[in-house]
């Protein structure tokens, strides 16, 4: 959506969204990687990482046994601490 306006010559500042979009990860990521200014509502129970956490990529997995990881995941050592909204405000 903002990558159309974009497109098609539009200039703004920042964008704007409520917790419908705030809370898509996909989209609000997408801002993040074109370098936009934004501000999201997100809803309250949404958790956050209070520090950047470690993760390990899928293919950092079982060495062979099972069945290979298809998403990351914390790392073992990973003391990064995750939170509510709520909580902070």
């Amino acid at each position: 959506m903002f990558r159309h306006a974009r497109s098609i010559g539009l200039e703004f500042g920042y964008v704007g969204c409520d917790s419908l979009y705030g809370d898509t990860a996909p989209f609000i990521n997408a801002l993040e990687d074109d370098g936009e200014h934004f501000m999201a509502d997100v809803k309250k129970a949404k958790h956050v990482w209070l520090s950047e956490p470690l993760i390990d990529s899928p293919d950092s997995g079982s060495a062979g046994r099972g069945r290979p990881r298809t998403h990351p995941r914390l790392h073992d050592d990973n003391d990064a601490i995750s939170t509510t909204v709520e909580a902070l405000v």
